[in-house]
């Protein structure tokens, strides 16, 4: 963040200081549209100094500076830009495209960086029809959009209906096996995932990028790995539409299985994957009798994920400490304890929050914890993308003492119920649900959704793993420093880890009691 500011007065500084000495034949003409965009972009906050048609000056070089600097202050808050801004920001780029390199800027970059800026708000993108196209990073970015807008739906939902538990869930699991499900959806159930999963056109693009880019993160900074597979019943007839979509996008292998004569050998074939692509942190997702001989098709989706902390913890300075599990009640918990010198930290409204990175920095642990006079309710309930993006914006670094309890938790969740309340009900439904698309038959429903998840926490790194199984049958059936921040989490509190490249939400939970 600190970089971000001095980069933004370092373009201020070049745009005044180019203007102080410029040939006035060189300046934009005082009423010319350029001043009523820019106009536009200052009065959001996207640029520093006020800009009034009329009165302000700029050469062509200045304004690119301009754009640039709206673009950082954009990325550092999204909530920021919207529909006039993003169209102010194109136009200049555009008009004022030859400037960019006597500026000293690649125009490519700035434009896809525009583009992701749009996902990243949930406006439309464009291509720019002069060989522009998103890249790989700007189709990630609109899938992370879609996955963290689910996250918190979901997160809230399964929050309801487990009062007073922990959770750790992965959303990003979910809509993995979902989206390849949703790939075969048609008529009313095609509409409804659209909504609850809050997909977008370009979904099975912008999730192959997010795969392909999570499997690509080097394993000296994590060991990150995203699997997905479908298993069809044996002699069942799929589309090739619909098995090059998941092949392609999804890299999803297809394996038969003869459930019809041994359920319980295609579940052991269907576990063993499962616990294979997660290092054995998931076991048995499914349970006996899940399977049985008219099941048509299973959708898997698995994901490890495991890193050290960039700064780690010192196992001697960890002790059992208490933890107010209520305002009556605490525990005592392994708590761990360091002092980090700059620390991504932000005082809410009620609450505090941490960003602490993990080896490189490309993935981060966020802890979001309630004030003494506030609850854990209060901060879920406000609880969005728009609001995650405002309070990560407003970050600064910060030296802080951290005080946080070691903790190891699993988890399993049947996610049928939870879903059609969220308002996909036909997809559960037979005679209803719609996945035409997979077979070119209208008999397909899903019977049960299963989720199970991993984490465990500790003074060297974080180790987490989820995997999601879609099934579907057939119709038929103390030192006092006066710069020094204490973040003491000895009561509940909200925690991610987020892929700080896409922004993607990976895994959300709470912890009530460690």
């Amino acid at each position: 963040m600190k970089r971000t500011a001095i980069l933004t007065a370092m373009i201020m500084t070049i745009a005044l200081a180019t203007g102080a000495f410029a040939d006035m034949s060189q300046l934009v003409p005082p009423f010319h549209w350029t001043y009523h965009s820019l106009s536009n972009l200052s009065s959001k906050g996207l640029i520093s100094e006020q800009v009034t048609p009329g009165r302000s000056a700029y050469t062509g070089e200045q304004v690119v500076a301009l754009v640039v600097m709206a673009l950082k202050h954009a990325e550092r808050d999204i909530t920021k830009l919207g529909d006039l801004e993003l169209t102010s920001m194109r136009q200049l780029a555009n008009a004022y495209r030859p400037y960019f390199k006597t500026a000293g800027y690649d125009y490519d970059v700035i434009r896809n960086d525009i583009e992701i800026c749009a996902m990243r708000a949930g406006l439309t993108t464009l291509d720019t029809g002069n060989g522009f196209k998103p890249n790989p990073k700007a189709l990630s970015a609109n899938a992370a959009l879609s996955v963290n807008k689910f996250t918190f739906d979901l997160y809230r939902e399964i929050a309801a209906e487990r009062k007073g538990e922990n959770i750790f869930i992965s959303p990003y699991s979910v809509t993995s096996a979902l989206a390849m499900t949703y790939a075969g959806a048609r008529g009313i159930t095609e509409r409804e995932m659209e909504r609850v999963l809050s997909i977008n056109p370009d979904i099975h693009k912008s999730m192959g990028a997010l795969i392909g880019e999570l499997n690509s993160v080097p394993r000296d900074i994590a060991q990150i790995r995203s699997a997905n597979a479908l298993w069809p019943a044996k002699g069942e007839n799929i589309l090739p539409e619909y098995a090059q979509t998941v092949q392609e996008y999804y890299n999803a292998a297809l394996t038969p299985l003869n459930y019809a004569a041994n359920p319980g050998a295609a579940r052991r074939t269907i576990n063993k994957w499962v616990e294979k692509q997660t290092q054995n942190k998931i076991k048995d997702i499914i349970k006996e009798g899940l399977l049985t001989k008219e099941t048509r098709m299973l959708l898997t989706n698995a994901i490890y994920f495991q890193s050290r902390w960039e700064e780690e913890f010192e196992a001697v300075n960890t002790a059992p400490r208490p933890f107010r599990i209520s305002p009556g009640r605490s525990v005592m918990a392994l708590t761990m304890d360091r002092t980090a010198q700059r620390l991504s930290y932000a005082k809410l409204s009620d609450a505090e929050m941490i960003a602490m990175p993990y080896k490189g920095g490309r993935f981060s642990m966020i802890v979001i914890l309630p004030d003494e006079n506030s609850t854990l309710d209060t901060l879920e309930a406000a609880l969005s993308t728009e609001q995650m993006a405002r309070w990560t914006a407003s970050m600064e670094e910060k030296k802080v003492k951290i005080l946080l309890p070691k903790f190891r938790q699993e988890d399993d969740y049947d996610l049928a119920s939870t879903l059609s309340k969220m308002g996909m009900a036909s997809a559960f439904v037979p005679g209803e649900a719609d996945f035409s698309a997979i077979t070119g038959f209208n008999d397909f429903y899903i019977s049960n959704i299963v989720h199970k998840t991993f984490i465990d926490v500790a003074e060297e790194g974080t180790e987490a793993a989820a995997a999601t199984a879609v099934i579907m049958m057939r119709t038929s059936l103390p030192f006092e420093d006066p710069e020094l921040i204490t973040f003491r989490a000895d009561r509940p509190f909200l925690y991610m880890i987020k892929d700080n490249s896409s922004e993607a939400i990976i895994f959300i939970g709470r912890c009530l009691k460690p």
